[in-house]
Order: C-alpha cells, then sequence, then structure tokens
C-alpha cells in the first residue's frame, strides 16, 4: 500500500477550478480529478488539492477537488473561484 502525506499550509490567494460533491469517504475524490483535469487542461497552473467542508451534510462528506487555474474554467459541473484565507 502506497502512503501519501498530507499537507497544510498557508498560502496566498489563488484562483482555483473545482468540482464539489458529496462522497461517502475520503477515497472516492480521486474519481473528481481525471474530469477536472482534462476541463482544465493548460489553465492549470499548480497541484491538484482537496477542500473539505466539514459540517455541511449530514451524511458523507462535502468534498472540493480543485487544481489552481491561470484562468477561469467554467462548465455544466466546474466553476471557478478565488481560494483565500478569509
Amino acid at each position: 500500500m502506497s502512503t501519501t502525506k498530507v499537507l497544510h499550509k498557508e498560502v496566498e490567494a489563488m484562483q482555483i477550478a473545482g468540482i464539489k460533491a458529496v462522497v461517502d469517504k475520503r477515497a472516492d475524490i480521486f474519481s473528481l480529478f481525471e474530469p477536472l483535469r482534462q476541463a482544465c487542461g493548460d489553465a492549470i497552473c499548480g497541484p491538484p488539492m482537496a477542500v473539505y467542508h466539514y459540517g455541511e451534510v449530514q451524511t458523507g462528506l462535502l468534498v472540493e477537488a480543485a487544481f489552481p487555474v491561470s484562468r477561469p474554467v467554467e462548465t455544466d459541473r466546474i466553476y471557478s473561484r478565488m481560494l483565500s484565507l478569509t
């Protein structure tokens, strides 16, 4: 079994493109990244990330799969927004 380190760090505000979904378990978020990567294409300007929205749903986890992007990416399922500390 491979291991992945979880990195928590403070970063400057950045534009991200993401997909938000309710998943049953953390491992389910990985399936969101491929369609997101395809839609973002060459606009991706950093590594993938997951944003967890705790307390938002009664069952499962509300998560956002996202990439930093150099320009907005919008489809029927994908949106762009500024990610910041505030």
